[in-house]
């Protein structure tokens, strides 16, 4: 059997790109998705716009209306601090822990949003954060910069562990060039304090204070405001009641508030040590953010239970801001704005949302949120003690015959595309998130299961939250069936601690009719559909318990073919191979709708029922199960560990052997089993096979290869094309055994491969795109990718047509382009400033008539990226459904 990974060994291994391997021409496009850093606020000097870094990209949205009016794609994983200067507003600069600085233009309509860069050098110490920044003009080229910034070992434990911080003075002069800028070498650094174990540090809102906590129960407090002319470090001792875990100091450098683990905050007054501190008592578990606001009346805090609760300090009354979507990391102020940015950390995988709230009846003004794919925590954390161990054998030339594709950490990470609106579809916990990567935006987050609306303390996180483990449509998209698993709460020593509830349930797509109505009532973007898709959302029709029996987990689920119901059934396997099978009972016509005097109809609740069923083996459990139906529907294939039973769809019984028996294929347990052009295709732990169902034999695909657990994440299928896409994840010994992949493109008859290409992360997903006509997948970065056919064709000429018609589209698109970047919303004139006129700084981004979509030239930037291989029609749809 032919090796299929000594392809990718004498492949080229780069970080991007992609390897030809024939004719046709693919494109591979990486730049929507993408995780949120929690960087805290970003607000525009004028308090109108804010501005939320990504891993992969920058985002620029306009608070009145809520919508991203410009997307900056670039790598800011390392970027621990920004400012936007007084003198040049509308410039971020964007400063990461080796102390590159990149300058982008966030506002002006540029080919090139990056308009500078340059290095400043702490002596070699990584930057932590920038304390004061300021930008002075010599002449027409020469400028001076002076940065007060705090230097020190980068940790990014939750816990604090004390570490020496150095407070800092840099002094530079930059030499502006049309290419870059560069700084003179003969740079003025000065330590101006160093202290040692630091455990956490923090500035005030307006920049004119700073504090350190050290591990002796000390707080050194140090005064900014007249820094050039004395540095005015003061030591603040503080009774230890319980670990520190935040911290904060108001701007009139009088009160320094000490959030604790119990829950209790403490307020020391520097000014006046003689007077005892007070204790602010709410919370009952970590304290993990606060801050003063700009007038020092109020103290914001917040932490696990959820809630953000406002202390008059004054007073001593409270308000409270509750049940939001996760853990207050970090709450910051806007200087010139009466903004709130608040951190949420959603999860154990530290997905982040950031939430701008008004400061004046305290409505969420704005919700931005990354893609949240469920990946396994465990092995998240185990990854990065694997590359070492790799890289320690390899000094030691221990692993030279080392298979650099076996990876024994499952990274995979399910996703579905929902065949009516292309949203991709993210289980995550009890809800799914619902992600629209051609506007590159959440769309909505459905709750599945119901959870706790505040957060878990004390005794309460020993409560597991439930989850969703499987998810599926029906191939027109109106139904979808998901299975979860809600474990019981492991208290008070129960016999019942161990059991799991397990859940089958299906919901009805609802179109909203009055989708204008609908964008109007939903005030909140977490909650509201994407202007570029259909509008609707999901109700549960039909809820089973045990769907299996008791403690019969299901593994695999998939819908049935277009051929067999109209598509409307869905099939489930359980982990002793037992097999169900469930159709929508539909009442008879004259009962499909209740009638009304007003002749108002409304449809009656459809009831999902079993319709057949088979018994496992009732012994043997084993969660290595796949599912496959042909699509006239007359098989149905299953994969169980490392065998392959034929079913007859008409009596749900297996085939005898005397009529037709598949021989022994996998070798291996068995991660996926589909089914293309009358050819099964079997991927196992060690082996890909291609078996020609029809003449009974092994088909020219077929190959050695290793795939970890979760396999059938890896691989995905062109029905139309005949086309099969592989993912193969593998250790980079040219990159310190840094997890890269290849995705091939098989056809099902040759082992030689379309196309190869290359990606520079863990590739954790892969999906078929019908509506796109590509490939999407999803790496560990949580960003979206696309790889589809651009100009050639594979098989027929019925696919050249479509391709024809995609050409002459994308030459039309490339004028469209161009006049996308000028237009505005033909309501503005009619909401123009007192005189009549417009702003034309303003021009794409003023508020607009309620029930008008705001458009602009990031509007289509995304749809217009992947037009290659899109069917006319398909195209001309997305269009009108953004703008109409």
């Amino acid at each position: 059997m032919p090796i299929l990974q000594s392809s990718l060994v004498s492949g080229s291994s780069g970080s991007s790109g992609s390897s030809r391997v024939s004719s046709a021409e693919w494109k591979v496009s990486l730049q929507n998705g993408g995780r949120l850093l929690s960087l805290g606020q970003i607000f525009s000097l004028d308090g109108r716009y804010f501005i939320a870094l990504f891993k992969n990209q920058l985002k620029v949205y306009f608070l009145s209306t809520r919508q991203c009016i410009k997307t900056v794609f670039h790598e800011l994983s390392l970027v621990v601090d920004t400012r936007i200067l007084t003198s040049e507003p509308n410039h971020l600069y964007l400063f990461d822990r080796f102390g590159s600085v990149t300058i982008i233009n966030w506002k002006d309509k540029l080919i090139d949003s990056i308009v500078g860069k340059f290095k400043l050098d702490f002596n070699g110490f990584p930057l932590l954060k920038i304390i004061d920044f300021n930008i002075e003009k010599i002449n027409n080229d020469d400028k001076k910069i002076s940065v007060i910034a705090v230097v020190g070992k980068f940790t990014n434990t939750k816990i604090p562990a004390p570490h020496t911080r150095i407070l800092c003075k840099s002094i530079f002069t930059t030499t502006s060039t049309k290419s870059s800028s560069s700084l003179d070498k003969n740079f003025n650094f000065e330590e101006l304090l160093t202290l040692k174990n630091i455990l956490m540090f923090q500035k005030s809102v307006n920049n004119e204070n700073l504090i350190f906590l050290n591990n002796n129960n000390e707080i050194i407090s140090i005064n900014l405001k007249n820094f050039g002319k004395e540095l005015k470090a003061k030591t603040v001792p503080f009774i230890f009641k319980s670990p520190i875990t935040s911290l904060a100091i108001s701007n009139d450098n009088s009160t320094i508030a000490l959030g604790t683990t119990t829950g209790i905050i403490q307020l020391i007054y520097i000014n006046n040590l003689d007077k005892p501190q007070r204790l602010l008592k709410w919370h009952i578990d970590h304290v993990k953010a606060l801050q003063f606001n700009q007038d020092d009346t109020y103290l914001l805090s917040g932490g696990i239970e959820k809630v953000l609760v406002f202390w008059q300090i004054d007073t001593d009354k409270q308000q409270f801001l509750p049940r939001l979507n996760g853990i207050i990391e970090n709450i910051d102020i806007g200087i010139n704005t009466d903004l709130y940015s608040i951190t949420l950390n959603l999860n154990e995988l530290n997905d982040t949302e950031l939430l701008v709230l008004s400061g004046v009846d305290l409505s969420s003004r704005l919700n931005v949120n990354g893609v949240r794919p469920n990946f396994n925590l465990n092995s998240i954390k185990s990854l990065e003690k694997n590359r070492k161990k790799l890289i320690k054998q390899h000094l030691e030339n221990k692993n030279d015959d080392f298979d650099i594709t076996k990876i024994k950490n499952d990274l995979t990470a399910i996703f579905e595309i929902h065949p009516l609106t292309n949203l991709l579809y993210f289980p995550n916990g009890s809800t799914i998130q619902a992600y629209d990567f051609i506007q590159n935006e959440q769309s909505f987050v459905q709750t599945i299961v119901p959870t706790l609306q505040t957060g878990k303390v004390k005794s309460e996180q020993q409560i597991a939250d439930p989850k969703i483990e499987l998810l599926s449509f029906t191939n027109d998209g109106k139904w979808m069936c998901t299975f979860d698993s809600t474990p019981t709460p492991n208290l008070d020593n129960l016999l019942s601690n161990k059991v799991i509830t397990y859940s089958l349930k299906f919901w009805k797509y609802i179109e909203n009719i009055d989708n204008n109505n609908n964008n109007n009532n939903n005030n909140n973007n977490n909650e509201r559909q994407s202007s570029s898709t259909t509008t609707g959302h999901w109700e549960l029709s039909t809820k089973i318990i045990s769907p299996h029996g008791d403690n019969n987990p299901i593994v695999s689920m998939i819908p049935a073919p277009s051929s067999y119901h109209g598509g409307v059934a869905f099939l489930t396997a359980d982990n002793k191979s037992g097999l169900r099978l469930w159709r929508p009972r539909i009442p008879k016509e004259i009962y499909a709708k209740i009638g009304n005097a007003t002749n108002n109809e409304k449809l009656q609740q459809t009831a999902w029922t079993l319709k057949k069923s088979r018994d496992g083996n009732g012994i043997f459990e084993s969660n290595s199960v796949s599912l496959t139906w042909s699509e006239d529907s007359s098989i149905i294939i299953m994969g169980f560990e490392n065998s392959l039973q034929i079913i007859d769809c008409n009596i749900f019984k297996e085939f005898d052997s005397e009529t037709f028996q598949l021989p022994s294929l996998s070798g291996s347990r068995i991660r996926s089993v589909k089914i293309i052009d009358n050819k099964l295709i079997c991927l196992a732990k060690n082996r890909l096979i291609c078996y020609d169902l029809l003449n009974n034999k092994n088909g020219e695909l077929c190959g050695k290869l290793s795939t970890p657990t979760g396999g059938e994440n890896l691989i995905a299928l062109d029905n139309n094309m005949n086309l099969i896409a592989l993912v193969i994840n593998y250790y980079n010994k040219d990159a310190d055994y840094n997890i890269n992949a290849k995705i091939f493109i098989f056809k099902p008859d040759s082992l030689i491969p379309v196309y190869i290409a290359n990606h520079s992360q863990f590739v954790s997903s892969i999906r078929y795109s019908s509506s796109a006509n590509s490939f999407i997948f999803i790496d560990l970065d949580a960003r979206i990718g696309l790889l589809s056919l651009t100009t050639e064709d594979l098989t027929s000429k019925s696919s050249n047509v479509a391709l024809d018609y995609a050409y002459e589209m994308n030459i039309l698109l490339q004028n469209a382009q161009k006049k996308a970047r000028i237009i505005s919303s033909s309501n503005s004139k009619k909401e123009g400033n007192e005189n009549g006129k417009i702003n034309p700084q303003d021009f794409n981004e003023e508020s607009r008539n309620a029930n008008s979509i705001l458009l602009n030239s990031n509007t289509f930037e995304n749809l217009l990226e992947n037009v290659e291989g899109v069917q006319l029609d398909t195209l001309f749809e997305r269009i009108m459904e953004i703008i109409g």
